[in-house]
């Protein structure tokens, strides 16, 4: 199940829809919805996203964490354009294990890239660091 079909399942039995008459409201089938719901499926653009939020009467809060659910069930391309040759492995690996993680597995992993991107941060600080000494340098 995506972050998308999760939340619109809870929405819609929130406000106490069935789903052939959420998708009925929404102008689509009940297979397609269900699809949905389930993670086999996943709309190709907001449109469903809008007609759902209508249709669900959603506030601004609830809009914003539907809207940013699909944005996450995306799939994303592996690896992105700058990737380095030698961390091509990882991708094939990433997507082995992914089916599998646990929730204490995705919170090591997430502690495991925050410390990447620290250290990548503080690289990056030091390097402007020295570009700009070594410019004072070389304008004195």
């Amino acid at each position: 199940m995506t972050p998308f079909g999760r939340l619109l399942r809870a929405f819609r039995y929130d406000l106490g829809l069935a789903q052939g008459e959420f998708a009925r409201r929404l102008g689509y089938r009940q297979s397609y919805i269900s699809a949905i719901e389930r993670g086999g499926r996943l709309p190709k653009d907001e449109k469903l996203v809008d007609a759902a939020i209508l249709a669900l009467r959603l506030d601004a809060n609830s809009e914003i964490k539907l809207r940013q659910a699909f944005r996450l069930s995306q799939p994303s391309e592996l690896p992105p354009p700058g990737t380095p040759f030698f961390a091509y492995d990882l991708c094939p690996q990433i997507s082995d294990v992914m089916p599998k993680l646990t929730m204490s597995d995705v919170e090591a992993i997430k502690t495991v890239l925050a410390e990447i991107q620290r250290e990548q941060t503080n690289r990056s600080n030091d390097l402007n660091l020295v570009e700009h000494l070594s410019k004072e340098v070389c304008d004195e």
